[in-house]
């Protein structure tokens, strides 16, 4: 018996993510997966455009920066009320086409982590075009690419 109306959430296409963690860690699950008491959701359309934006170094930048709770040297706690806030720009027809090409590239992530393919080529590509959504010029991204962790 299923009580509270909750359950369908974990049946939908979803964000995952963990609490705790040395960066930024988020997942994409459309197999319907439950999840620990640990880890967090998040359900809604163009996913796999938010998940790009969430796994990005000016994401994780902007997260250490202004969001998050350190946990030592490397730690990160990502909380759900903190990363929902996260600022990720809206999808308006001037920046389609980058959405767009964020979510074919977050495809090709996932199907070559599902052979367990090198993905970081397409990563460096969502990179680039986080910054451009972002309009970063080059002394900003260099200072994202260079933060340490």
């Amino acid at each position: 018996m299923r009580g509270g109306g909750q359950y369908q959430e974990f049946e939908k296409e979803k964000i995952v993510w963990q609490e705790l963690t040395q960066g930024a860690a988020f997942a994409y699950d459309d197999k319907g997966n439950y999840l620990l008491n640990t880890a967090y959701l998040l359900v809604g359309p163009r996913l796999r455009y938010i998940l790009g934006c969430l796994n990005s170094l000016l994401v994780e930048f902007i997260f250490s920066k202004w969001y998050c709770t350190k946990l030592g040297k490397n730690g990160t706690r990502w909380l759900y009320q903190h990363v929902v806030n996260i600022p990720i720009p809206e999808i308006g027809s001037n920046n389609e086409k980058i959405v767009l090409s964020i979510e074919q590239l977050v495809t090709q992530v996932l199907k070559a982590k599902e052979s367990s393919e090198c993905t970081k080529n397409f990563e460096k590509e969502i990179n680039i075009l986080v910054y451009s959504l972002f309009n970063l010029n080059a002394h900003e991204i260099s200072i994202v690419e260079n933060f340490k962790r």
